[in-house]
């Protein structure tokens, strides 16, 4: 059975973590170290079970923090970094929203009627501002098309005397004086 346990442990990570239960008490003292053998292939729910059943965290409402030696926060996955027993990871146990206390709401939030209501009156006024205007487009409409058709009236106007004037001259062959050749 030891050669089975031995086999096992080879394709294991050796971890070594100081439990802190804060969820107990705020001023809990850090245990001594204790030994974790995690699986190489272990995803990061595999881990956090490993964890709660080492040291009896059977609560599912408590929240466990990983800390390095440096006192930085690490994630609980397969990468945490094997260490040694004189320098411990920090599983801090707590529980939720243990270190946060309660506020009322400061922001007002307008209930869905008077939201609906407002929105409406934006929408009737930006109506209302369109059927205002809608008559005098149509005006600057027209107006502009008038312009368009004089000036269109007045090149066509040129073009037709300059035809009519064309049409009065009869041909007289190529040259009206006969070269001096």
């Amino acid at each position: 059975m030891t050669t089975k346990m031995a086999d096992e442990r080879k394709n294991c990570f050796r971890l070594w973590f100081s439990v802190q239960r804060l969820d107990l008490c705020d001023d809990s003292p850090i245990c001594p170290p204790l030994e974790v053998f995690v699986p190489k292939d272990a995803d990061s729910h595999d881990v956090r079970r490993i964890l709660r059943e080492n040291f009896d965290l059977n609560q599912p409402d408590l929240v466990m923090k990983l800390r390095n030696n440096r006192g930085s926060l690490i994630p609980i996955n397969r990468e945490i970094p094997p260490n040694s027993k004189h320098r411990p990871y920090t599983l801090e146990v707590c529980r939720q929203y243990q270190h946060m206390s309660a506020e009322p709401r400061s922001v007002v939030m307008p209930s869905y009627y008077h939201t609906i209501r407002a929105r409406l009156q934006q929408l009737g006024g930006r109506i209302d501002r369109l059927e205002h205007i809608a008559p005098e487009l149509r005006i600057r409409r027209n107006a502009r098309l008038e312009a368009e058709m004089d000036e269109l009236d007045q090149k066509l106007r040129f073009l037709n005397t300059r035809l009519q004037e064309a049409e009065r001259y009869q041909w007289q062959g190529m040259f009206k004086r006969h070269p001096l050749w």
